[in-house]
């Protein structure tokens, strides 16, 4: 982030949840930087895809309490058509492609507050995914899962985000196109668009992004660079699968004391 210039995203103290009597987020602060790739990890029900929404201003009345800034402003309270013009675009968990039009009717679905000629948009999507470009004409229902998600993420991109918030992206899908969801996200990420990712495959979200942040039961218990949550114990105990008994502490900022 250049000096002086405010992150792309910011959430500070953020309190967020559903209905009156269901807090999920419990005063969490999380920043994006321009161009930035940040990755949110936690099991299922810690509160990943309320972050995203919250942001989104997706959820009525929330956040209760704390800020969200994009790019400086406070969008706290902006609705949500007006958040996606300003430049975030959110793919969310599920795809949610519309399965009776084609995909390039859904690819344009994704620009519909651009003007001008959108081929180019088109010839970028197409380029980053060869399949959808094969398949343009056919219909998104009729599309395999891994080819739905390829199709929600170049809807995304049609609307030239400067923020892009993705759900759950490997969900359901198989370890090559895995492998192959997760080299796009990067790619798109090396072009300048900042990325904040909400995902349980941790070892994959973590080997493509700058920085982290680990969420539990509504909380930032831990976070720092990539590679610094690489190498801490926890995180590899609890999200890595890997057993460990090294002694080395990694520079990661701690926000339980259960955490080391």
């Amino acid at each position: 982030m250049s000096e002086g210039m405010p992150p792309l995203l910011e959430l500070i103290g953020v309190e967020s949840g559903y209905f009156k009597q269901l807090l999920v987020l419990k005063g969490v602060s999380l920043t994006v930087a321009a161009g930035q790739c940040v990755a949110v990890l936690g099991s299922n029900g810690a509160g990943k895809s309320t972050i995203l929404k919250t942001a989104m201003g997706l959820i009525d009345g929330e956040p209760r309490q704390g800020e969200v800034r994009f790019m400086g402003r406070n969008v706290t309270r902006w609705e949500t058509e007006r958040i996606a013009r300003a430049g975030i675009a959110y793919v969310v968990e599920g795809r949610g492609v519309l399965a009776e039009l084609t995909v390039k009717e859904n690819l344009l679905l994704g620009a519909y507050h651009q003007t001008g000629n959108l081929q180019a948009e088109l010839a970028r999507v197409y380029e980053l995914f060869p399949r959808l470009a094969e398949r343009q004409r056919q219909e998104a229902g009729t599309m395999s899962g891994g080819e739905q998600q390829m199709l929600a993420i170049g809807r995304a991109l049609m609307s030239r985000p400067k923020l892009m918030l993705l759900d759950e992206p490997s969900l359901g899908l198989a370890p090559l196109l895995i492998e192959e969801i997760f080299r796009v996200i990067r790619d798109i990420n090396r072009t300048g668009t900042g990325i904040l990712l909400v995902e349980q495959n941790a070892a994959q979200a973590i080997r493509i992004a700058d920085y982290g942040y680990v969420l539990e039961a509504g909380r930032l218990v831990l976070e720092g660079s990539a590679s610094d949550l690489r190498a801490n114990d926890n995180v590899q105990q609890l999200y890595l699968g890997i057993s460990t008994g090294a002694a080395g502490q990694p520079r990661v900022k701690r926000r339980r004391r259960r955490w080391s």
